[in-house]
């Protein structure tokens, strides 16, 4: 979602939700690009972009290590991602069917509403989760800075379970998000929830009624009137009905596979920021990137932030923001020649 005064992209999922921020990093890789120009003002073009997409490739993986998968999986963060080991050249890191099609779909999580708060985190206004993909002016006239805040103010649905904005509200007459979900998990030929459950290390479910994932007695009910045997469960269903660990945004099923996602992704890839091979000066770059937090990023690319908490995957109203410059920045002198 670039903000721009005329919008030229024609793919509507491009612009496609209030809470993306993919301006913010466009924002941060020509920042970093324009200090790595004034820095080394020999570096050609060329030896400019592919450092900038490196740092910030680096970033990205800072962030969703450090930050946000701690906040989504809660405990089954240490318990199922261990600490980095180095580069595993026989790691597949191809996106798991799985992971894609189920797991991942994160829509239970996604408000009806967001917010809108000004620097003084008073709510001006706020803006709904399909007015915000279906009319990208919304989101230009307030800026990023008072939707950032509003993110940051509430916290993600939890349990998951799937308003009705994406239920009768996001496609019209063409179907709903849930429904989509379970219809994309059977046309990819997931297994039944079971069969992962066993793959996690997992007890299999014999009974809805024994359901001890699930403490809802009105959900274990209701879905016994759907499904005549827990093993014709679909996964995405399944999972979104498990209840949450604490400190965790999702069950322990999901919380498996996303974990084995990320790590794959992590250990298979001879480029991720810790690997001693993927920064020439290895200690001083890598001890600059591990400073990065989505609160610097947002502070350094949104318009006037001006404040901010110092973890933004932790809910906060303006109660625990601080400056921006006592954000930890990245520094990009060891990057300097």
């Amino acid at each position: 979602m670039v903000l721009t005064s005329c919008k030229q992209e024609t793919i509507d999922r491009i612009s496609s939700s209030a809470s993306q921020h993919s301006t913010s990093w466009l924002r941060l890789h020509n920042k970093i690009a324009a200090t790595l120009q004034n820095i080394n003002p020999r570096w050609d073009s060329n030896r400019i972009f592919q450092e900038t997409r490196k740092i910030v490739g680096a970033c990205m993986q800072v962030v969703t290590y450090n930050e946000f998968l701690p906040a989504l999986l809660g405990p089954f963060f240490n318990r199922l991602i261990t600490p980095y080991a180095g580069y595993d050249r026989q790691m597949s890191t191809g996106t798991l069917n799985e992971f894609a099609t189920a797991a991942f779909r994160l829509h239970g999580m996604v408000q009806e509403l967001y917010p809108l708060l000004d620097s003084s985190f008073r709510q001006t206004g706020s803006v709904g989760v399909v007015e915000g993909i279906q009319n990208l002016n919304v989101i230009m006239e307030s800026g990023l800075d008072l939707l950032y805040r509003g993110l940051i103010s509430i916290p993600a649905r939890a349990p998951q379970r799937i308003t009705t904005s994406m239920t009768e509200l996001i496609f019209k007459r063409q179907g709903d998000m849930a429904s989509v979900n379970i219809q994309r998990g059977r046309d990819h030929g997931l297994a039944p929830y079971n069969h992962y459950r066993r793959l996690c290390k997992l007890r299999p479910i014999q009974s809805f009624d024994e359901w001890v994932e699930v403490s809802d007695p009105e959900a274990r009910l209701q879905i016994s009137q759907l499904y005549s045997s827990p093993d014709e469960l679909d996964l995405y269903t399944g999972g979104i009905l498990e209840d949450r660990a604490a400190n965790s945004l999702v069950g322990p099923t999901f919380a498996c596979i996303i974990s084995e996602q990320f790590v794959r992704l992590r250990e298979g890839d001879r480029h991720y920021w810790e690997n001693p091979s993927s920064f020439t000066e290895q200690l001083t770059e890598q001890a600059a990137l591990a400073q990065v937090t989505l609160s610097w990023i947002i502070c350094s690319t949104a318009d006037r932030m001006g404040r901010i908490t110092h973890d933004s995957f932790s809910i906060d109203n303006g109660a625990n923001a601080v400056q921006c410059s006592a954000i930890p920045h990245l520094d990009l002198n060891p990057w300097r020649e």
